[in-house]
């Protein structure tokens, strides 16, 4: 066995890396360098040979999707501003979009190109339009879009735009090095910089103070460096190629020109006669905009709506206990190790192989071993070569790799529980894998789980919990919802939001807490609040319906909810108002779910990966299952249904909750049987919403509609009324323990009802507003 402190792979070293990169930005967080990612690298190196075959854009293509890239920016802001502003000189002046063609190296704004002074050119366009955050330059930039994975192609790469992306294509045909210095209104001024030999780039934050403005006062350019609060310049150093086409300012102007005839936006060249006059324009607005709170993060005069910060909401106290529950966004290179795990599980038929009858238990475990230790080989090999074929030949062992295991398979149970949708089918095979080895850590001699990294526990770490307890991070981390609001509106919405995340950062920036820190926290607790938003809404709007269209104590004639036990499948007897407050409670019990799913799935995780807690492989009916008691999860139920039971009137049905048996045989299976309620319900909101819609754009269907419904709004009933009868019946089992009125038979009839759908008369309805299954796609 060879001891870890030994050597030190390429893979180890990268890991060690990956988990001092908050401490070093932390110190340093004027310049950071991140590697380019393959086959991207290779290909920009090959573009830069003479004697390369790459196929390459035109010089005029290669411009205009610069130029494309400048409108949709400033797209971003135009249809974002008043039209009473849009009007106004200075934002037409802010509308130009500025082109450089400069001989000679200089240095701009802390960009810096080392090429030699006599035989460089330099194009450079501009625009202020919405502009770019750091995340947006490590996620676009730093990996590109190229759609090459054949060796062959990398051999002779298309270097083209509908390849590899525009920028790139652009930097291929025209550029050997590149500086692309931008502004966004939600984060600071930095630049990006790659050149050879095109193996990594960097991220460089030229102002010192978090939140300040690149004015002329500091030194920037008035034509052509980014101004005011957002903006972009992207500068090329030209190859010699390209500098024979593009001698002259005039001759950009020429492959230019037919897109500005067919735009809105125009153009300013820096030797145009009246070319100062032009910009100067919109300088007085920049100055007005430098003097606002964008500038000055502590001056939060237009922050609340009436401009008194003590109208604030206070911040409940569940902002500080939820962040306990939840995750930290991934950076970029913990995204190129989720997709080692993902693809890794992919293609592994792990539980095919040890979840299925065995004649011995012995055959079993072999089996088992045999798949935990290919799939650990499997993840080593692939990140180092040399390592991997050490543990292969048991000249080392899976103890000194935990750290690089324990890191890997974190960051994967992380991103399933912020994107419940993703990981469907691998997540349970990730799971069930980690499950066993758990249970087999001490003959593994390898321990594979740790923690979840959440929201509180990294504050923790860095001494920044005071920021959970101010009461700005109320609209700091709030979700700007469109709903039924004005334009103007939700901008003053998102401007409060900004000013927000500007002064929390400015407050509580340390030592050991930097502001691009706090930015990952308040976006990840934002990240948990859109999760909330997007899955409680559709619970909400079906309750919203039931109290719009039916009362417990009125019975329209035609639409009585009340349901027999035998008739239609149904399990239940209930009146009226018996089925309403089933229903009712029934929903809100899924609503309050949904909400603490987070919490839930913390819970869920502990019980599958207890330690102390082992499983029974069983048949339940529905196949070989792993059944283990879920003690945190169950009891986490049981005050979520007594909470439940107190918001409503009257409880209807029994109150048993099913798991760790045959129904819910563990905490991986009730996690996902109630992820699955949003997708329930959607498509029936969608279809009333769309129902009217489609019939006043179709004369043919609402003839149809009014034939056979008598009107949208008796469809719309007609629909809800099926829905809340058969969906509520405790059907869906053959016995009354499997279905009927106890907590986890509630959802089961709804299923029940989904499978029946294509068999309802309204079922084209669900067809024409779009309706393609429940479900949607497992990726």
């Amino acid at each position: 066995k060879m001891p870890p402190q030994e050597t030190k792979t390429t893979m180890e070293e990268t890991i060690d890396n990956h988990d001092q990169q908050h401490q070093e930005e932390s110190t340093s967080t004027n310049k950071s360098t991140y590697e380019i990612p393959q086959p991207l690298s290779s290909i920009l190196q090959r573009s830069q040979k003479k004697s390369s075959k790459c196929k390459l854009d035109s010089v005029s293509t290669a411009l205009e999707g610069l130029i494309g890239n400048a409108f949709h920016a400033l797209d971003g802001v135009f249809f974002a501003t008043p039209g009473n502003v849009r009007r106004s000189e200075g934002f037409m002046g802010k509308m130009i979009v500025r082109v450089e063609l400069e001989s000679a190296a200089m240095e701009d704004g802390g960009a810096h190109f080392d090429v030699n002074e006599d035989r460089s050119t330099r194009l450079s366009i501009t625009d202020l339009g919405v502009g770019m955050t750091r995340a947006d330059l490590i996620n676009v930039f730093g990996v590109g879009a190229v759609n090459t994975s054949s060796s062959s192609a990398v051999k002779h790469p298309d270097c083209t735009s509908a390849n590899i992306g525009g920028f790139y294509g652009a930097f291929c045909t025209l550029a050997s090095s590149c500086v692309i210095s931008t502004k966004s209104k939600f984060d600071d001024y930095y630049q990006f910089e790659i050149r050879e030999p095109y193996t990594h780039f960097t991220i460089t934050k030229p102002l010192e103070q978090d939140g300040q403005v690149p004015l002329v006062e500091n030194g920037f350019d008035q034509f052509s460096d980014v101004r005011g609060e957002c903006g972009t310049r992207v500068t090329f150093v030209l190859k010699s190629e390209v500098r024979a086409v593009l001698k002259k300012e005039e001759n950009v102007r020429d492959l230019l020109a037919h897109i500005f005839e067919t735009s809105q936006y125009n153009a300013v060249f820096r030797e145009d006669d009246d070319a100062m006059e032009i910009v100067a324009k919109d300088q007085d607005m920049i100055d007005q905009l430098a003097q606002s709170a964008v500038n000055d993060p502590s001056n939060m005069e237009d922050f609340a709506l009436d401009g008194n910060l003590s109208d604030v909401p206070a911040a409940p106290i569940d902002v500080l206990e939820r962040s306990k529950y939840i995750p930290v966004r991934l950076s970029l290179d913990e995204r190129k190790m989720l997709r080692l795990v993902d693809a890794a599980m992919h293609c592994c038929d792990y539980t095919n192989v040890v979840d299925v009858p065995y004649k011995s238990q012995h055959k079993r475990m072999h089996a088992l071993y045999k798949g935990i230790t290919s799939i650990l080989n499997g993840l080593v090999l692939a990140c180092d070569n040399e390592a991997g074929r050490k543990l292969a030949s048991s000249k080392s062992n899976f103890s000194d790799y935990e750290k690089f295991f324990r890191q890997l398979f974190e960051i994967t149970r992380r991103h399933k529980i912020m994107n419940p949708e993703k990981m469907r089918t691998e997540y349970g095979k990730f799971m069930y894998f980690l499950q066993d080895t758990i249970a087999n850590a001490e003959d593994l001699e390898l321990d594979t789980v740790k923690p979840i990294e959440s929201v509180y526990n990294f504050l923790e770490a860095r001494n920044g919990l005071d920021l959970l307890k101010d009461s700005v991070i109320v609209i700091a981390t709030s979700e700007v919802l469109a709903e039924k609001k004005s334009r103007a509106l939700i901008n003053l919405e998102i401007k409060k939001k900004e000013r927000a995340v500007s002064h929390l950062k400015q407050k509580y920036k340390s030592s050991k807490l930097s502001s691009e820190d706090i930015h990952l926290c308040l976006y990840s607790i934002c990240d948990n609040d859109s999760f909330l938003n997007s899955n409680r809404l559709p619970i909400d709007t079906i309750i919203g319906y039931l109290k719009e269209y039916f009362k417990p104590g009125e019975v329209e004639e035609g639409f009585s909810l009340s349901i027999v036990s035998g008739e239609n499948g149904s399990r239940l007897s209930h009146s009226h108002e018996r089925q309403y407050y089933f229903a009712l409670q029934s929903l809100t019990l899924w609503r309050d779910i949904i909400h603490e799913m987070f919490y839930l799935w913390h819970l869920a995780e502990e019980d599958i990966l207890s330690k102390s807690m082992g499983y029974k492989l069983k048949d339940t009916g529905q196949g070989m299952q792993r059944v283990q008691p879920s003690p945190r999860t169950y009891r986490a139920m049981q005050g979520i249904l007594r909470n439940v039971q107190q918001k409503v009137n009257q409880w209807v049905g029994s109150s048993v909750i099913h798991m760790g048996d045959h129904n819910v045989p563990n905490a991986l299976m009730f996690i996902d049987k109630y992820t699955q309620v949003p997708l329930i319900l959607s498509p029936i909101v969608r279809c009333i919403e769309n129902v009217e819609c489609l019939c006043e754009k179709d004369k043919g269907i609402d003839k149809f509609v009014t034939s056979a419904y008598g009107s949208v709004d008796n469809l719309k009933k007609t629909i809800l009324y099926d829905f809340f009868r058969s969906a509520f019946d405790g059907s869906g089992a053959d016995n009354f323990y499997d279905a009927g009125s106890c907590i986890d038979g509630r959802l089961t009839s709804a299923w029940n009802w989904c499978s029946l759908l294509h068999t309802k008369p309204y079922f084209i309805i669900f067809r024409l507003t779009g309706f393609v299954g429940f479900d949607g796609d497992f990726k």
